[in-house]
């Protein structure tokens, strides 16, 4: 009558029960995240296909039984790099939300579902219990201390009060946006008990099956793949980035090059020879920037870091002491650029696998 959809831990609610659903759900890039699906790999069920956000954690995926596809969410910024479609259309992306479930909201509304009916999603807490029990090998089901000393109100599908917390109220307020932005599909909320979703009509799950799911709507061989992704671009892509790693390096050793060269400079005060190399080094960092390893791989990894380390040297850009200046850019960019070169000693050994075996299954 209908296509069942679990959202990350709730497989394991489902187990419990002996119901398999048509797909599971996840995208939390934690290596935590491979044991919400412990059960399903000790139990080699493969039954169950798993749909995963592109920037999951590579451990939830190793050694996953079942089939295995993949949504592409806005946080992924390696991807669309490499990644274009034979029939030339765009990627479709999916927008990283506070909770899987609202991800997997957007990602049934792009399938073509509709309606779309929430079930256990309480988002609240429910009898002194965070989660259900059959979640116990994530944490404790029960509330802590903590929990309940820090619970906020909410109104519940009924107009009463609900205890809930911060994470699951910005789930809540996450399935409230995109409700509204979507008014065309309709959503049912049947969670007895669970906290109010605007835009969600709560209606209970009997009546939801009595009057919306007569007859047959699920068809047994609904993972059906049409195009895919064009296998050259993706080669060109690979040997592009391959050459892109090595001129950032090559820019990286030079800019620490000039680097080194700021102490001695300061500690005598060498106006002259400070004011001629600072273009020197914006000019270096600045091709740095448009590396496209470097804006692929490097700044999504250290965003913050690179706002922080950018907001220091601004305070210090239009200094009149050369000495100070040159003794903050050589602290702040040293450490940024130290940064950058540890993830790319992560990073390089896997992108040169890939080239290899593109190498080796092309030659």
């Amino acid at each position: 009558m209908a296509y069942v959809f679990a959202v990350g831990s709730a497989i394991n609610a489902l187990l419990a029960h002996e119901i398999y659903p048509h797909a599971a759900c996840t995208y939390d890039p934690t290596t935590l995240n491979s044991r919400v699906f412990e059960k399903v790999v000790e139990g080699g069920i493969s039954e169950i296909p798993l749909i995963f956000g592109s920037s999951v954690g590579y451990e939830t995926l190793i050694n996953y039984p079942g089939r295995k596809l993949h949504m592409l969410t806005n946080q992924d910024f390696v991807a669309p790099f490499f990644l274009k479609n034979t029939d030339s259309e765009s990627l479709d992306i999916v927008h990283d939300a506070p909770s899987i479930a609202v991800i997997t909201l957007e990602l049934l509304l792009k399938l073509g579902c509709n309606p779309i009916i929430l079930v256990g999603q309480n988002l609240a807490y429910k009898g002194g219990m965070i989660y259900s029990r059959e979640i116990n090998n994530i944490r404790s089901a029960e509330m802590t201390n903590e929990e309940q000393l820090t619970a906020i109100k909410v109104a519940d599908v009924h107009g009463n009060q609900v205890s809930t917390n911060d994470g699951f109220n910005r789930m809540r307020q996450g399935f409230e946006s995109f409700i509204s932005a979507n008014p065309q599909c309709e959503i049912i909320n049947t969670t007895k008990g669970g906290a109010k979703i605007a835009g969600a009509a709560y209606v209970t799950l009997e009546e939801v099956i009595h009057n919306k799911l007569s007859g047959q709507a699920v068809i047994e061989e609904w993972m059906m793949v049409s195009g895919g992704y064009d296998l050259p671009m993706i080669n060109r892509r690979v040997r592009t980035m391959n050459t892109e790693l090595s001129n950032l390096q090559k820019l990286i050793n030079s800019l620490r090059e000039l680097l080194k060269e700021l102490p001695s400079l300061s500690q005598t005060n060498n106006k002259d020879q400070l004011e001629k190399i600072f273009p020197r080094i914006d000019k270096i960092f600045e091709r740095i920037k448009k590396n496209e390893f470097y804006t692929v791989f490097l700044y999504p990894m250290n965003r913050v870091q690179f706002e922080l380390m950018a907001n220091q040297i601004a305070v210090v850009r239009f200094n009149s002491n050369l000495s100070v200046k040159a003794d903050k850019v050589f602290s702040e960019l040293g450490n940024y650029l130290l940064l950058c070169m540890q993830d790319i000693d992560l990073i390089a050994p896997t992108l040169h696998q890939v080239v290899d075996k593109i190498i080796n299954n092309h030659s």
